[in-house]
């Protein structure tokens, strides 16, 4: 059980991650692109 919730832990730290990083990056990237159309 110990281990599963540090899996679990990991695993929403990684996607805190991704949804503070990619995310922006990923708007700002479309922005770029409609931008440019």
């Amino acid at each position: 059980m110990r281990l599963f919730n540090q899996l679990f832990v990991s695993l929403v730290k990684e996607n805190f991650i991704f949804f503070f990083f990619v995310r922006p990056f990923l708007c700002f990237l479309q922005s770029a692109v409609n931008l440019k159309t």
